[in-house]
């Protein structure tokens, strides 16, 4: 699977054939400027389904442009058609989309009054009149696609913020991209990153207890090779790759990559441009090379630092996950890892490296991966020892990075400046105030206070920086070096002395561990600061003592006494150990007697105790409560709420709810929206298994043990129901009037 550019469906009205020609243009030089522009007439074939097509393909785009003419208004408000079924779509989508600005509107013809559907008045829209039609409202279409998603989907504010920017003076791409090495301890992630970048490989290599994050520029060749240029420390931060034997002075190449006149195209486009080369002469130049600058982030693999793994994987990344070629697929944690970047990182691409083949070839089941994880983009076997396969794994990367589509994103150069210079600022200091900060925008007209906390707010997302303007506490530390806080964190939570003490951590202790260059007195307690905000450890006794509870001890406590019933579980695909241990730091204040360890807590709530224990290897969260029948309904209801805000903060987790079956301990727990449906289909009585016999349950009361009856009724009418004039089914067809054919 290649990583694909921004995605844009267009939808429009067939007025005429000029009309249709003129779309059509639209899309060629949108699929010219690297947009992956999706058109009927070039997506669907005769006896297509139509409907199922838009609204696949409106739900799968990052973008809709929908061309606004008299005509299409028209349609679109009598819900004529594919137009009208198209607005039905659109229309609903404004409802529950997350930003508005994924639809765009530009006129074509006519008044926007009358040219625009009734659910798109008071939109802002781009004019199209004309011919040729004004070519700034091209660029700031093209501007609106391009835009960092960070910013484009943020706040109204932020992303006028940014176009106004763009339109003040020279704008260049980003062409930068982080790049993830993950995977278990001592599969030689750090080897692998020394023989790509130096050419090296040292058997005494030491295990990465943190995280190492190395620069370099991949230089992507016309032969399709690739070759990777450290960046040496002391210009590491400006793009300036260092290759020795290059006859080409460092400032062309920085040039390069600031800015390329290359642009990158998908397979579909290559296709679509062998279809229409006849109509356009424009098309992306391919015999040119190409240089983005690649920040290689290598974690180390110890367990315990896979709870704040979360932190740091991001969408705008590739990964490679490092296998030990000689283990087999589930020492490896091959689903683990892959379930983990699935989760976090919003299906970016990943490609599986087996290292270590000159020692055992590497045995996966390949095609069950790729069909179970799409986001795989490939599986190579290399060597760091030897160097096999280090080509061919460089030419994957660039092939990888090349077709990222954030890569590209556009920045103002005054933008561009301000973050290089506060990149080279960070080579010499951890820390840099908010208002040198403030200085540095002021020196490169980047004035107005929304510019500024756009900007720092966007360098914090792409991972340059960390800035965290919605803590008071930790805004107030300026700008910080990501490095120096995820090694500070790592340097805690990796402490033997503090693993040894329980992971009750005192101030002395903390003293003591970070103790070392960087790290001043007076700045350590913002290192576990941040350990708090990441819900990784919390307050004993206020700014004195803390509790990291992935240091607890594994054992279950031998003197805990429980008696109470199982109540509800959680099932997961996989179960990061996060989970967990974030849940223990969000319920602290309600442990009862310091009944506590790494997987599991006992909670006093109101008159209840609940125990949570979590099956990492199950990979399930049980509930079990014991006190009053009357409140243990309240007491189930705080501890889902604290886990379904942590799920919900983790995309794709997928938990499934289940209920254990009172009276019944041989049964299987049912699946918590089963017993909805059945209560919804007015089922009274539902049997189930129990070791030899069958017992009969009663819906109702089994569910009102979990939430109310008034509670279920609310819930399930929470629902917004879209209602399509007129009928639409699988015989809709193209044409100039758009009709729908009925069976």
């Amino acid at each position: 699977m290649e990583s694909q550019p921004t995605k844009v469906y267009i939808s429009y009205a067939w007025d005429n054939d000029s009309h249709r020609k003129w779309v059509r243009d639209l899309a060629v030089r949108l699929r010219s400027d690297g947009i992956e522009a999706i058109l009927d007439q070039w997506n669907v074939s005769p006896g297509d389904n139509l409907p199922d097509f838009m609204e696949q393909a409106i739900r799968d785009s990052d973008f809709v442009i929908y061309v606004c003419t008299p005509s299409y208004k028209k349609k679109s408000d009598q819900r004529s058609g594919g137009v009208g079924y198209e607005g039905s779509i659109i229309s609903a989508e404004f409802f529950v989309s997350n930003s508005m600005r994924k639809f765009i509107p530009i006129l074509r013809s006519g008044e926007w009054k009358n040219a625009a559907p009734s659910w798109s008045m008071g939109k802002y829209y781009l004019d199209f009149r004309g011919n040729p039609y004004n070519e700034e409202s091209y660029q700031e279409l093209l501007a609106a696609l391009l835009s960092p998603r960070e910013i484009a989907f943020k706040s109204e504010a932020a992303f006028e913020t940014y176009r106004r920017a763009l339109g003040k003076g020279q704008n260049a791409p980003l062409l930068e991209t982080k790049i993830v090495l993950v995977g278990q301890g001592s599969v030689g992630k750090t080897s692998l990153v020394q023989r790509m970048l130096h050419k090296k490989f040292d058997k005494h290599q030491e295990k990465t207890e943190g995280i190492n994050i190395h620069y370099c520029a991949v230089e992507i060749k016309i032969d399709g090779k690739a070759e990777l240029y450290p960046l040496s420390l002391s210009n590491r931060k400006t793009s300036t790759p260092i290759d020795v034997s290059s006859t080409e002075t460092s400032s062309k190449r920085e040039e390069k990559i600031r800015f390329p006149i290359t642009f990158p195209i998908t397979s579909a486009a290559k296709e679509f441009y062998d279809h229409t080369q006849k109509q356009t002469q424009n098309k992306p130049q391919e015999d040119q090379e190409t240089l983005i600058r690649l920040n290689i982030w290598d974690f180390g693999g110890q367990e315990i630092m896979h709870a704040t793994h979360q932190f740091f994987l991001t969408k705008r990344s590739l990964y490679l996950l490092v296998l030990d070629s000689r283990l087999t697929q589930e020492e490896n944690r091959v689903e683990y890892w892959l379930k983990i970047i699935q989760s976090f990182s919003d299906e970016s691409p990943v490609l599986i490296v087996g290292n270590k083949i000159d020692q055992h070839p590497l045995d996966i089941d390949r095609t069950g991966l790729q069909k179970k994880y799409p986001n795989m983009v490939g599986i190579l076997e290399i060597s760091a020892a030897t160097g096999a396969g280090i080509e061919e794994l460089k030419a994957a990367i660039a092939e990888q990075v090349n077709y990222l589509p954030h890569v590209r994103d556009l920045l103002p150069e005054t933008w561009f400046t301000v973050k290089t210079k506060l990149e080279e600022l960070g080579t010499q200091s951890n820390f840099i105030t908010h208002d040198k900060y403030l200085d540095l925008c002021a020196e490169n007209d980047v004035s107005d206070e929304t510019s500024q906390r756009t900007l720092i707010g966007f360098l914090h997302d792409l991972g340059v920086v960390l800035h965290f303007q919605d803590d008071p506490r930790l805004e107030a530390l300026g700008i910080l070096n990501p490095q120096w806080v995820t090694n500070g964190v790592y340097k805690i939570i990796n402490s033997h002395v503090l693993f040894q003490n329980k992971g009750v951590l005192t101030m002395s202790l903390l003293n003591d561990i970070l103790n070392i260059d960087g790290y001043q007195r007076d700045k350590r307690l913002f290192i576990v600061d941040m350990m708090k905000k990441f819900e990784l450890c919390y307050d004993i006794e206020a700014d004195k003592t803390f509790l990291v509870p992935d240091l607890l001890p594994k054992d279950e406590p031998a003197e805990l006494k429980f008696n109470g019933i199982p109540a509800f579980e959680y099932a997961y695909p996989v179960l990061p150990s996060s989970v967990i241990t974030r849940f223990i730091v969000r319920m602290n204040q309600h442990l009862h007697e310091n009944s506590v360890w790494r997987t599991g807590a006992l909670l006093k709530i109101g008159k209840n105790n609940v125990l949570v224990k979590a099956d990492i290897e199950d990979r399930k969260i049980t509930i079990a409560i014991d006190g009053l029948e009357h409140t243990r309904r309240d007491a189930l209801s705080a501890i889902r709420y604290e886990l379904d805000e942590i799920h919900n903060s983790i995309k794709g987790l997928d938990a499934q709810k289940r209920v254990p079956i009172p009276n019944a301990p041989n049964a299987e727990p049912l699946k918590y929206e089963y017993l909805l449906m059945l209560e919804a289909a007015g089922q009274e009585t539902h049997l189930v298994q129990d070791g030899n016999r069958l017992i009969p349950i009663n819906v109702r009361q089994v569910l009102s043990g979990i939430e109310s009856e008034a509670q279920r009724k609310e819930r399930a009418g929470n629902v917004t129901n879209i209602y399509v004039g007129g009928n639409v089914d699988g015989n809709m067809i193209v044409g100039d009037e758009n009709v729908s054919n009925q069976s």
